[in-house]
């Protein structure tokens, strides 16, 4: 007997989608999001299609979503807290970790240093959501302490809007310059990042602000979070 109800991926319409998010956002990098197996739609071949598309990086929300993304050839991002036993596979892995706070950095700091490796790591500031990351009232201070350890490159800074999906949320725009500042003083005191995002896909369509590049800074790769949208928008 069939199941009554089936769901049918498109993978030519997916690619057509992330296409669609690009040239909106130009000229920033799209990360999809394929977190809880891709939101139930089977993540590898969705994201084997992605890259396909043009997908320079995948970001996932825990370690075993990375491990099994390793074989696509583009970074793996890991977005949520890491523990402190999941750090040396997935350093082994070529994942890049997130760095949610001090003592985060100095575990990941140190089992870098035990590999030989350098790890990547993208520093997550806590703007007002009150779930995870550096509080931004000190992140400037957690930053310069960061910033001394070895083994470290802090390659990317980002932050989480709960309220994007609101049209002209104030306190969207707080928490982006909150993030701004923050990156603003960490150039004051000579840590740069190579990428900056804050946009998720509900921000993609009602925050424009956290991805244009007249706002953010000039010179910064500007990324922007797209997760279940992707499988929606056309």
């Amino acid at each position: 007997m069939q199941h009554r109800v089936n769901l049918k991926i498109n993978l030519t319409t997916l690619a057509e989608n992330y296409h669609s998010v690009v040239k909106h956002v130009a000229p920033c990098l799209v990360m999809p999001i394929l977190k809880a197996n891709a939101y139930g739609l089977g993540v590898e071949p969705i994201a084997r299609a992605l890259v396909a598309a043009g997908a320079q990086r995948i970001g996932v929300a825990e370690p075993f979503e990375a491990l099994q993304l390793q074989t696509l050839g583009v970074p793996i991002q890991l977005l949520s807290g890491i523990l402190p036993d999941e750090i040396e596979p997935m350093l082994r892995a070529g994942v890049v970790l997130p760095l949610v706070s001090l003592e985060s950095a100095e575990f990941i700091s140190a089992v870098a240093q035990q590999l030989g490796i350098v790890a990547k790591v993208h520093v997550k500031i806590d703007t007002g959501m009150g779930r995870a990351g550096i509080l931004w009232q000190e992140a400037s201070t957690v930053l310069r302490k960061v910033a001394l350890l070895p083994a470290l490159e802090l390659e990317g800074l980002f932050t989480h809007f709960p309220l994007a999906y609101e049209e002209h949320s104030d306190f969207t725009q707080i928490q982006l310059k909150r993030l701004l500042d923050i990156y603003y003083q960490s150039a004051a005191d000579n840590i740069t990042f190579k990428y900056l995002h804050s946009a998720n896909s509900d921000a993609i369509n009602n925050a424009d602000s956290a991805y244009q590049k007249q706002i953010y800074p000039a010179g910064n790769s500007a990324a922007v979070r797209n997760g279940r949208k992707l499988s929606v928008q056309h």
